[in-house]
């Protein structure tokens, strides 16, 4: 747990409280859902390109963890510092690239074209949902290597490629494998936590006035807070912003479009401003104090800070003590140092930097305020 303001004070002043959906109201099973999507990303490239893979292209929950960084003009896996320096290297799934390797390929300068928006030249993986991709694509950079495909196929068109599958899966709830295979097996992905619901109920009894700001379309939304906090779900929110295209909501000026006529408090799209305006325009007597809660440390935590007034509160499962690891010990401390002697990575660097508080789960968060109140 991290600290920056006092949060019983915090917490009792502040009006207004938002969250994002995936991995903070709703965790998931981080293996099993890696699991998935790398076999949907295999189905995605066999279906469109029309090639079958072989039988030995097969998931390797090791091959990398969430924090690393996929180089698509060379095909490694990187660990970076907090200068976007290159700590560790793997190319493909399997070769470890000694200390002279990283020298000769990236020297010792910061990356070359980096930043964390999306681009051509490097995925980043904020969150658990970009693990089994991340997989793929090193799995794939193997194949690569190997000469397994007839059509001449490069690391670089392996980001087409994948912004394609990820299109293709997550942006309409009737197309694509995962929502599919989600809607068949929901126990499969997401973990049920009632200490959840209990928050919830708690807030409201505080008064706090609660919003959902999510990546997710709005079909998805609904499937998964149904599951986990009942058909009424949309009666804990004040204001529900689906599609919201993180990090883009915190820094442009692109207006909400309403999704029912119906309703008066849930949209698409739309920005922080028009967002918080409304709200205090609902609530005039109530404090301009805002919290935001959210997993993905350069969409939910960076670029709210960087923009709005808010206070961060990062939600990172690896702060817990009993975290156990995704990945094999190669890749391990990409969040937390073992020992203060390490260089900061460039994960730990944002939430000291953004996140006003860091904890590995609401429900940490939750009985932290329970008893401080």
């Amino acid at each position: 747990m991290k600290k920056f303001f006092d949060l019983s004070n915090q917490f009792k002043k502040t009006s207004f409280i938002g969250f994002d959906l995936d991995h903070c109201l709703v965790p998931y099973h981080i293996k099993q859902l890696s699991h998935s999507l790398f076999d949907i990303s295999k189905q995605t490239f066999e279906k469109f390109e029309k090639i079958k893979l072989p039988k030995e292209f097969k998931f390797d929950f090791n091959t990398c963890g969430k924090g690393n960084v996929f180089d698509y003009k060379r095909g490694n896996i990187l660990k970076i510092d907090s200068e976007a320096k290159v700590l560790k290297a793997r190319h493909g799934s399997n070769k470890v690239l000694s200390s002279q390797e990283i020298e000769k390929e990236y020297g010792s300068k910061s990356l070359e074209n980096f930043t964390v928006l999306p681009n051509s030249n490097y995925f980043l993986i904020p969150t658990f949902f970009h693990i089994g991709l991340a997989i793929w694509l090193a799995k794939m950079v193997d194949l690569i290597d190997s000469k397994f495909f007839l059509k001449p196929l490069s690391y670089q068109n392996l980001c087409e490629i994948s912004l394609h599958a990820r299109k293709y899966n997550f942006r309409d709830w009737n197309t694509g494998f995962f929502h599919e295979e989600e809607r068949k097996t929901p126990e499969k992905f997401f973990r049920k936590n009632h200490n959840h619901l209990e928050f919830l109920e708690f807030l409201l009894k505080n008064n706090k006035k609660l919003f959902l700001i999510t990546d997710s379309i709005p079909q998805h939304c609904n499937f998964l807070m149904t599951e986990i906090y009942g058909k009424d779900w949309k009666n804990f929110f004040e204001f529900i912003v689906y599609s919201a295209q993180k990090p883009k909501f915190f820094f442009s000026n692109t207006p909400f479009e309403s999704i029912s006529s119906s309703s008066n408090k849930e949209f698409i799209m739309g920005n922080f401003r028009d967002l918080e305006t409304s709200l205090m325009k609902k609530f005039p007597k109530e404090s301009k104090d805002f919290i935001f809660f959210g997993d993905d440390l350069i969409s939910d935590i960076t670029f709210c800070k960087k923009h709005t007034s808010w206070k961060t509160v990062a939600i990172v499962e690896e702060l817990n003590e009993n975290f156990q690891y995704n990945g094999d010990e190669f890749w391990e401390g990409s969040f937390l140092r073992k020992a203060k002697s390490l260089k900061p990575t460039f994960w730990e660097n944002l939430i000291n930097r953004y996140s006003d508080y860091a904890f590995p789960s609401l429900e940490e968060f939750y009985k932290n305020i329970k008893n401080s109140n």
